[in-house]
């Protein structure tokens, strides 16, 4: 059963059963993502249903007391063009998205020391893959955030230090447009939100 709301109306379509999936089988595949076929029928229509197979990942922004946190410019191969994005990455295999959280600050920014605190997650892309994404703050001093720096082997042209309404203005002007980065600053403004106001 499907349900849309519209007009603060929720209208029901009882009419649509859910769909049957098989397994499926994988038809590309590299060390980054697979793609699998999988063969579906819904309502008596059969077709075939490609779903992208990806590791979950995270994305970890630092944050001092001051509000100040780290955004990284990269080179990205697929838009052609530099990224400004948030510190993320790939869970690896029987890695905890806690663990890997620490690992993608230090290699990305250089940092790894902070109380790590989850504060939502999110599927990307649900009509394509599963992959969900955890995001965390970590606290960590301001002097720590200002010596920030990434590993040789990390592809990061620029690590910039600002405020993080910075973000949200560059995001509102189009200066952010990684999705992942966009999703999880508005989960950090809800969440600066919640926290008790300073007197």
């Amino acid at each position: 059963m499907e349900m849309v709301a519209a007009h603060n109306f929720l209208y029901t379509f009882s009419s649509m059963s859910s769909p049957r999936v098989n397994e499926g089988r994988v038809v590309y595949q590299n060390a980054w993502f697979a793609v699998r076929e999988c063969d579906i029928e819904r309502n008596g229509a059969r077709g075939k249903y490609p779903l992208v197979e990806r590791p979950d990942a995270v994305v970890v922004i630092p944050l001092t007391p001051s509000g100040k946190t780290a955004l990284l410019k990269q080179f990205r191969f697929p838009t052609n063009e530099n990224s400004w994005e948030l510190p993320m990455g790939a869970i690896e295999e029987n890695e905890g998205a806690a663990a890997a959280a620490r690992r993608e600050l230090a290699e990305e920014v250089g940092l790894q020391t902070g109380d790590l605190l989850k504060i939502g997650e999110y599927r990307p892309a649900p009509g394509l893959t599963s992959q969900k994404a955890t995001v965390f703050v970590i606290r960590v001093g301001d002097d720590a955030l200002q010596v920030s720096h990434a590993e040789s082997s990390e592809e990061i042209q620029q690590i910039r230090t600002m405020h993080w309404t910075e973000l949200v203005r560059m995001a509102g002007e189009g200066a952010i447009t990684d999705g992942f980065s966009l999703a999880a600053l508005l989960l950090l403004q809800s969440w600066l939100n919640q926290q008790p106001k300073k007197s």
